[in-house]
């Protein structure tokens, strides 16, 4: 029996339906993620690529970060409940990060309230994002780079203002 539309294996795509596209500002975003202006942005956001579980189609989205440790950056699925990426990876599932320019191995994993290193999570993301409020029942996202050198201005020392980009500022400079 030769596939059809109705059976959907081999099926031609709808010529009239139109594909999904992620928002202009996200594409225009992760591209200057993959240029020499990633610079601006290499304290605050990274794209992501992640596998839909489901439908095995894979998406690219930057989002807000937080170092954790050096090799463990936070992200906070703002509205989650409006948001189905994170759910792909509810179990530790492989990643790809564009950070600083390049593409890295990583591993994601979605931590809810009361799991070990939740609280954790969220003191790392509120020292980057103090002004997020992360609701009570939210989950968060840990990536963790596999084979990627570990950002050393990742590393924060008590004391020392929240993350910055990186650069030094106007006093440092001098």
């Amino acid at each position: 029996m030769a596939p059809t539309p109705s059976t959907g294996r081999g099926a031609r795509p709808d010529p009239t339906a139109r594909r999904w596209r992620p928002p202009l500002q996200n594409r225009l975003l992760i591209r200057t993620l993959r240029s020499p202006l990633h610079r601006l942005f290499d304290g605050s956001t990274v794209a992501l690529r992640v596998t839909g579980i489901v439908t095995g189609a894979m998406h690219e989205l930057p989002v807000m970060f937080a170092w954790e440790t050096s090799t463990a950056l936070v992200v906070y699925p703002g509205r989650p409940e409006s948001k189905k990426w994170w759910r792909n990876l509810r179990r530790r599932t492989a990643v790809s990060l564009l950070h600083r320019g390049r593409w890295h191995q990583a591993s994601g994993e979605v931590l809810q309230p009361g799991a070990d290193g939740y609280d954790g999570a969220v003191r790392a993301y509120h020292r980057r994002w103090p002004h997020v409020r992360i609701g009570p029942s939210d989950p968060l996202v840990r990536l963790r780079l596999i084979e990627a050198e570990p950002d050393p201005r990742a590393v924060i020392l008590p004391g020392q203002p929240s993350q910055c980009s990186g650069r030094p500022s106007r006093l440092e400079a001098r």
